[in-house]
């Protein structure tokens, strides 16, 4: 468990419970899939029981970045972009984006959103939203991101297997821009 940013010394009593299912379920594990080699460290510091895993393997991810030229610094000109592409839920952080633009008011920014949710979440979404935020639909990935010229953070919230494995008190190993998974034999 983490608290504060930190990992926990020892179990309090809020978590106890949970600490002692999930060490029942580590010592059943035989590896440790991770998507880099740093993602593998920082979670064998965290969880020292994983250090002692028998097999470990980094699989790099499977998302082709864009192979476009990425220049250095933003162009000058123009209005900053910010781009959103993924569901329209709340839990993937599409309302963030909207409330971001109605902070900035009249800053010479735009925001695209691309992406479909229920209509009633849409229909929220589009009614707070000020005038610097386009709403695109569904795009295809490739589209939409080869039209970008810098992709500095790609924040993504706790998806439901992860919320349904925390549930189960199976070992949940998650971080905003890389992956982990644990698996048994």
């Amino acid at each position: 468990m983490f608290k504060a940013g930190q990992p926990c010394g020892a179990p309090c009593t809020e978590c106890a419970a949970y600490h002692w299912r999930r060490g029942s379920r580590l010592a059943a594990l035989n590896g440790l899939i991770t998507a880099s080699r740093h993602v593998m460290l920082t979670h064998e510091a965290a969880i020292p029981a994983l250090a002692h895993l028998p097999a470990r393997a980094v699989i790099p991810n499977g998302i082709e970045p864009p192979t476009a030229h990425v220049p250095l610094e933003r162009p000058s000109a123009g209005a900053l972009t910010v781009g959103y592409l993924g569901r329209l839920v709340r839990r993937k952080g599409a309302h963030a984006v909207v409330a971001a633009a109605r902070l900035l008011g009249d800053a010479p920014v735009r925001f695209l959103i691309a992406g479909r949710g229920e209509a009633a979440d849409e229909a929220a979404l589009k009614a707070q939203a000020p005038g610097n935020v386009s709403f695109l639909g569904h795009v295809q990935r490739d589209d939409f991101s080869g039209s970008w010229t810098c992709w500095s953070c790609r924040p993504n919230g706790m998806s439901r297997s992860g919320w349904s494995s925390a549930r189960r008190s199976l070992p949940v190993c998650r971080l905003s821009s890389a992956a982990a998974a644990l698996y048994r034999r």
